[in-house]
């Protein structure tokens, strides 16, 4: 047994446990087969296979797998492993909360996203009426064990999804780590310092204590993610997705640009920003008359007040702040940007 399967077993042996329930996908339980042999051996456990990526993110897939769990049946002293991305973690979080008024859950990530960012923190859910998250809850699981070796099968565009999140973390809090990274123009496991994992994830932990239900200071982990996400999602209606943290890499690009529009950053840094990104994320078809449908993605982010939108700005990278209310033609302007620097 690896670290992470010695920390899960002696979780579960100072815990009253009734039944494990597994969620994963398909792609993860038939990379790893014998993962968790030892803890079946010992355990009644049960696997249960979610669809992989965002199609596990919706209510009928929550919906079977309640299911399943009454059948079984599964009482409220069960644990659900949350084995997988951040699509597992974000569901299978939202099905532990709701199943019988909350049950336990551990969250075991396999993808970079999860480890330094989906699994942490206790937000939970699932999409709805093609709105990304826009329907979960805050609901902590009791631990997350982190194991990176699973960064070895990681597929390349899994890799450079989960390294959007991290460059987002070197923006927000850790001008060092921007130093460190942004001479990285190759992403892979073995370019990625194991460290850089742990002060993301030890940042998240830190900023989600300090205000777990997202009031004030934890809506600066959002840098990137309203437009980020209104991108995401037009790209999902178009039946072309792309992965999260490519797209939170693009509004990063996006709100940097707004950042400088309001005098907080340079135009040298937004250049840096947006130039280090370019190279690394290719930019989706996004037609002019997507601006439409794309501000309507961000008038209904779950941080805006009324029809104000409220995104986290730069200082310079390193250092940002939340809660600026913004305008939808500073929000064009940074697309007019996105699209100028590709082209």
């Amino acid at each position: 047994m690896n670290i992470v399967q010695n920390q899960l077993i002696r979780w579960i042996e100072t815990h009253t446990v009734s039944d494990i329930v597994i969620l994963t996908d398909a792609k993860i339980s038939q990379l790893y087969p014998d993962y968790f042999n030892q803890l079946k051996e010992t355990y009644s456990t049960h696997t249960i296979l979610l669809p992989e990526g965002e199609k596990s993110k919706n209510i009928d897939v929550c919906r079977e797998t309640w299911e399943k769990m009454l059948s079984l049946p599964i009482d409220r002293n069960a644990l659900i492993i949350n084995w997988g991305g951040g699509s597992i973690s974000d569901t299978g979080g939202y099905i532990a909360g709701c199943y019988k008024r909350g049950i336990r859950y551990i969250n075991i990530p396999t993808t970079l996203l999860a480890m330094i960012d989906a699994a942490i923190g206790g937000k939970t859910g699932i999409n709805f009426a093609g709105v990304k998250n826009a329907v979960g809850l805050i609901y902590l699981p009791e631990t997350v064990l982190t194991d990176a070796s699973f960064l070895n099968t990681l597929p390349y565009e899994e890799l450079r999804s989960g390294y959007g999140e991290l460059i987002k973390y070197a923006m927000i809090d850790d001008d060092n780590l921007w130093e460190e990274i942004k001479g990285n123009t190759a992403i892979s496991p073995e370019t990625i310092d194991p460290c850089w994992i742990q002060r993301c994830s030890t940042l998240k932990k830190k900023i989600t204590s300090q205000d777990l239900y997202d009031h004030d200071l934890r809506r600066v982990l959002n840098f990137g993610h309203t437009v980020g996400h209104a991108i995401e999602s037009y790209c999902m209606t178009q039946g072309t997705p792309i992965n999260h943290g490519h797209a939170v890499a693009l509004g990063i690009i996006c709100e940097s640009h707004i950042s400088w529009q309001l005098h907080r950053i340079s135009k040298c840094q937004l250049d840096e920003i947006s130039q280090y990104i370019k190279q690394l994320y290719p930019l989706p078809a996004l037609p002019q008359e997507a601006n439409e449908k794309m501000l309507e993605f961000c008038l209904n982010d779950k941080k805006n007040n009324g029809k104000c939108l409220n995104i986290t700005l730069l200082d310079e990278p390193g250092h940002a702040t939340p809660n600026y209310e913004i305008s939808t033609d500073e929000v064009l302007a940074s697309l007019h940007h996105l699209r100028t620097i590709y082209h």
